[in-house]
């Protein structure tokens, strides 16, 4: 192998490598697709890189964080901004995640965030990784009154990790 094809290759990485970390946002998606972002967040993003979704047609959203984990496994949050609608909905949205058996932990020292539901994925590589995330999205989608045929906007946010690569060579993802 040449030096050239070397410096071709390195560059070709690179450029995949950025493209992948600034992705643009997807829009008018449903909640039967979420399951795939969250997905694609654990599977394909560094720790503290985040889904950002915003209802189409209001000032509602909420964030999948990826705040731990490795090659293997995940820890997700699901994080409910603090906003005049989240506030109004605060005693509803801890209700509808407590009778589904999430805990929905209120975030009284941040200004920005009202509060979170935490999830553990075991195994990130499992095609069903995203389910109990996009379940968690379901319920907030329904406690703040949004109709199962909602249609958000959704950006990823964070570095493309380098797990994918290695993944794909093993045809995990």
């Amino acid at each position: 192998m040449t030096i050239a094809t070397i410096v071709v290759a390195v560059i070709f990485v690179s450029a995949v490598l950025l493209f992948l970390a600034q992705q643009p946002g997807t829009k008018n998606k449903g909640l039967e697709s979420f399951p795939d972002f969250v997905r694609t967040l654990i599977a394909t993003k560094e720790n503290g890189s985040e889904l950002k979704v915003w209802h189409r047609g209001s000032d509602k959203g909420f964030s999948f964080i990826r705040v731990s984990g490795d090659d293997t496994q995940a820890q997700v949050e699901l994080a409910v901004p603090r906003a005049v609608w989240s506030e109004l909905y605060a005693a509803k949205i801890s209700d509808a995640f407590s009778s589904h058996g999430f805990e929905f932990v209120g975030c009284a020292e941040s200004t920005q965030i009202l509060g979170k539901v935490v999830l553990y994925v075991p195994d990130i590589w499992d095609r069903a990784s995203g389910s109990s995330c996009a379940h968690a999205a379901r319920i907030l989608a329904e406690s703040i009154d949004l109709p199962r045929t909602a249609r958000f906007d959704v950006r990823f946010v964070g570095p493309t990790s380098k797990r994918v690569l290695n993944a794909g060579k093993q045809g995990k993802f």
